[in-house]
């Protein structure tokens, strides 16, 4: 990922937020070559990006959402944590936290992106990002339960032994009365 600066697109080139519907039918055919491999021009989904940099709005976001969800669920439900994922969380989820932390990342963290292939490979860091964090994070709630039931366990265990030492020391002082 490279950083650009959005005063390098001429006036020309960032698109106004009227243009969006044909700005995203564009974008939505650059994807489409570059996930066939075709060679694809990717200046519109470039554009876009800086678009939604540059004013933050809606519907720009909407657009980017349209473009990118069947990919990103595409890639979500290949991911070798998958099913252990969504015992977790919906696939949705994962949709919106994935399409979240790029929007983040755009935004709040100044990203720009010099090529699709880059824009991919951080979207795809975004959805491993989310999976994994969550799978860690509920395996790691399984193993603090777990430990907390073994500390209930244990603590019911030493009750238990009292009990049975007490009885003991009853019985035996009974029987020390019963034989005295």
């Amino acid at each position: 990922m490279h950083k650009l600066d959005p005063s390098s697109f001429s006036a020309q080139h960032v698109p106004d937020i009227a243009s969006i519907p044909d700005l995203a039918r564009r974008c939505k055919e650059e994807l489409n070559h570059y996930l066939r491999g075709d060679s694809a021009e990717d200046s519109s989904i470039l554009q876009l990006l800086v678009l939604a940099r540059l004013h933050n709005n809606e519907q720009t976001w909407r657009v980017i959402e349209q473009c990118f969800t069947p990919v990103v669920l595409s890639w979500i439900r290949r991911h070798p944590r998958y099913e252990e994922a969504c015992r977790v969380k919906a696939e949705r989820r994962y949709l919106t936290l994935a399409l979240t932390k790029f929007s983040h990342g755009l935004v709040e963290q100044d990203m720009t992106f010099s090529a699709l292939s880059d824009v991919v490979r951080y979207l795809l860091v975004c959805i491993n990002s989310v999976l994994l964090d969550t799978v860690r994070s509920a395996a790691w709630l399984e193993k603090i339960n777990q430990h907390e039931l073994l500390i209930s366990m244990a603590s019911a265990l030493v009750k238990l032994l009292n009990r049975i030492r007490l009885s003991l020391l009853i019985y035996r002082k009974f029987i020390n009365c019963v034989v005295l």
